[in-house]
């Protein structure tokens, strides 16, 4: 009886435990399956995604290929244009040619001519007079009302139309849509250098923000040391109650400020998932780093006015207006086409319509109340406008490429000021922490060098990130963002 009610104290502990081994085991998996969603990524593979999975690149490539199907489109305006078309139609009346004024005109003469006439020589005059009076005859019971067309018919046929002269528009129309290209391909590259700019803010804007929260995870256990060394002084009666209040709230802001930094943390990580379209968990694996030389601002400011995106994108725009003077001047020329129709098909149709016919037709328009002149001006005031711009656009360039240079100096001097701090800082604590366990130190002086070694070390990360930003701004605007990867 003893040995079956120990077995039976077994199996109760066994079904027990179960929940609490398949607890483990579901987190084991929920881990595994954790860390295969995460995408330890370098910056050179997070480009590679961005190219193949943002939104706003993939819309202008949609562009670009847009743009290169309209260019084709246009190159068929050059040839002619063939279609089909089928019509059956219902008239009130048949078409009818009537020839009774004909008749009644004749019928007299022959009337005359048949009764009294006189003809030479005499032997045939009754001959003739009886080939007048048959003649008479036909007229009388001959059709003089005819129908040329029955009130319903139908027909289908083939038309040709091939401009042959449009006054240039057809060869405008194809520079226009070559130019158009190179807008698409401007575009493509502005959004590019927009979105590789948003990559570097969200990419090390994470790594800054997972190296501060491990940093406020260093402070955090270092405060929970503070405090249980606060404690262990406290029961020794080598501290003050205050003394060892202040370590634990202290150790409760470090605490608080910790888990604040995680969501910090979160937040990033979807900022960058949205840029690359995923919904993986990202770790970034690329550090935060320093040029170790940078190049004079009149260097950065030519590179600009030569290549930046925008710029060339408006110079396009500025070629469009052009073309768009010589468009509307052309409508003042006449258009030239030939022209023709072949029957494939008929019902009822009358016999005087031909089977095919070919042709050459000119149409020029000589009053439109000036509306072509207007139309003129206008296209003179659009161009205008884009020049007006260009200029104020390569105003602002010069001016941002001069600010985005000077936040380059002044986030490489703020990084290079902080490693004589960093000494500092950690000497100051190491010293303040040995002070502190040797009863030379208060707690305050303690939790005030561990809060300024984070400060210095995050002022350093922060100086490293900002140089980063600023570095891809200013090869944006220079439209040399690809050089970013090759100074890493």
């Amino acid at each position: 009886m003893k040995i079956r009610a120990m077995k039976q104290k077994s199996l109760i502990i066994l079904f027990l435990m179960l929940p609490i081994w398949a607890t483990g085991l579901t987190t084991t998996s929920g881990e595994d399956k954790q860390a295969q969603d995460t995408l330890y990524l370098d910056f050179k593979a997070s480009v590679e995604m961005m190219e193949a999975q943002n939104q706003m690149i993939e819309s202008a490539r949609l562009m670009q290929q847009k743009a290169n199907l309209e260019k084709k489109a246009a190159a068929g305006m050059y040839f002619p244009s063939i279609g089909a078309s089928a019509t059956y139609s219902v008239m009130s009346d048949p078409l009818e040619l009537d020839l009774t004024p004909v008749r009644d005109a004749i019928t007299p003469l022959y009337e005359t001519l048949s009764q009294f006439g006189t003809f030479e020589p005499a032997a045939y005059s009754s001959t003739i007079k009886a080939g007048l009076s048959e003649g008479l005859q036909q007229i009388q019971n001959g059709e003089w009302v005819k129908e040329i067309q029955k009130d319903q018919f139908g027909m289908a046929d083939i038309n040709v139309n091939w401009p042959l002269y449009a006054g240039g528009r057809i060869r405008l129309a194809n520079k226009a849509a070559k130019i158009a290209i190179q807008e698409s391909d401007h575009e493509y590259e502005h959004t590019w250098s927009q979105q590789h700019v948003e990559l570097v803010q969200r990419y090390y804007g994470l790594q800054l923000i997972r190296q501060v929260a491990d940093l406020r995870k260093e402070v955090m256990d270092g405060m929970a040391q503070h405090l249980s060394d606060a404690n262990k002084m406290k029961e020794n009666g080598m501290m003050a109650e205050a003394e060892r209040l202040h370590a634990e709230v202290a150790f409760a802001e470090a605490k608080r400020e910790y888990k604040k930094a995680l969501k910090d943390v979160e937040l990033m990580e979807t900022a960058l998932r949205n840029t690359l379209a995923t919904n993986q968990r990202i770790i970034p694996v690329s550090k935060l780093f320093i040029v170790s030389s940078i190049k004079d601002r009149q260097f950065y400011i030519e590179e600009a006015l030569a290549n930046n995106p925008q710029l060339k994108l408006l110079n396009a725009k500025k070629n469009l207006a052009d073309l768009g003077i010589k468009k509307e001047r052309a409508a003042f020329l006449p258009n030239v086409a030939l022209m023709g129709t072949k029957e494939i098909y008929e019902h009822d149709l009358s016999e005087y319509v031909p089977d095919w016919f070919i042709g050459v037709g000119l149409q020029i328009n000589l009053f439109d109340g000036m509306s072509k002149f207007r139309k003129v001006s206008a296209a003179k005031i659009q161009k205008q406008r884009v020049v007006t711009i260009e200029e104020k656009a390569r105003q602002d360039i010069v001016t941002l490429v001069t600010k985005v240079h000077q936040e380059l100096q002044k986030a490489m001097e703020e990084y290079q000021s902080t490693e004589t701090s960093l000494k500092f800082a950690e000497e100051y604590y190491r010293v303040r922490n040995k002070a502190f366990r040797e009863g030379f130190a208060s707690s305050t002086e303690v939790v005030d060098a561990r809060l300024n070694l984070f400060k210095v070390k995050t002022e350093r990360l922060k100086a490293m990130y900002n140089y980063d930003l600023a570095w891809a701004s200013l090869l944006a605007i220079t439209g040399s963002s690809d050089q970013f990867m090759a100074a890493q």
